[in-house]
């Protein structure tokens, strides 16, 4: 399986993003989003931003019990856990893929931050490793993917 990214600007370089839609059961809104493909982060993460527009109950959630708190963009935030999720993709051919992940980072700010509401939600390693995906990014062309032998 191949799925396009779309390189968008990001601090003046071009980044790859990939569009997902996050079908968690643990609320009703299914909201097409740009997730950054970050190979810097060990974790996919839902960003304090998308997981309010998403209605996903983030108190709620489990606190991570390895790394329960990380620094991200110069702030701090509690990682809380979200299980069996789906995700919803295009592929290359324009065909509507679903993927399960075992579970994924959800960000609970500790503090009011600006930066918590601006940042992106992030496609991890964990993610790439576990669909054994292989990242295709040249942004001297604009163009990246990733794929699979699926």
């Amino acid at each position: 399986m191949k799925i396009p990214l779309r390189i968008r600007e990001m601090s003046s370089q071009g980044a790859p993003f990939l569009g997902l839609t996050l079908i968690p059961s643990c609320h009703a809104k299914h909201i097409p989003m740009e997730w950054l493909v970050d190979t810097g982060s060990p974790w996919t993460v839902v960003s304090p931003k998308d997981a309010q527009l998403l209605n996903i109950p983030v108190s709620k959630l489990p606190k991570a019990t390895e790394t329960p708190n990380i620094f991200l963009c110069g702030s701090k935030f509690e990682r809380h856990m979200l299980g069996d999720v789906t995700l919803g993709v295009i592929d290359a051919d324009g065909k509507g893929t679903k993927i399960s992940f075992p579970k994924i980072t959800v960000l609970g700010s500790t503090h009011n931050s600006d930066i918590a509401m601006h940042m992106p939600s992030i496609l991890g390693c964990d993610f790439l490793t576990f669909h054994k995906f292989t990242l295709h990014f040249n942004p001297s062309n604009n163009e990246g993917y990733i794929e699979n032998s699926e």
